[in-house]
């Protein structure tokens, strides 16, 4: 006999936590800032960001390629878990408009949106 599976609803979205995305923007711009332009980062002198500042420019003054290699990796990653989404949304025959909302808000936030997802669907087949 097979399970019975409850169905996900066809329109299901449902946003991120705002905590999510403040951190996760916040992470990845430091991130872009420190490989574009260490040198802006403010450091005591004046809008003050703490150690996260000082880190971020050390980072991108003195380790480069470091950070480049880190922020191709996170876009690399972000892109493969929008990517899953789709995936996550088609198995679970979400609508076309539902799966765009998830792919752009994978992409932009990652694991803290394809969580939500993956919690939702994989619950709706173990029933």
């Amino acid at each position: 006999m097979a399970p019975v599976t409850l169905p996900v609803k066809k329109t299901f979205f449902q946003v991120t936590e705002l905590k999510w995305m403040f951190l996760i923007s916040a992470g990845l711009g430091m991130l872009v800032w420190s490989w574009l332009s260490p040198l802006t980062i403010p450091g005591p002198g004046g809008w003050y960001l703490g150690p996260l500042g000082a880190l971020g420019q050390y980072l991108g003054v003195y380790y480069p390629a470091v950070v480049r290699a880190i922020v191709y990796l996170t876009s690399l990653v972000h892109v493969g878990e929008a990517l899953f989404a789709v995936k996550l949304c088609r198995d679970s025959n979400l609508t076309r408009t539902t799966a765009l909302k998830w792919f752009v808000q994978t992409l932009c936030f990652g694991i803290a949106s394809l969580g939500i997802l993956w919690t939702r669907t994989k619950a709706a087949k173990r029933f």
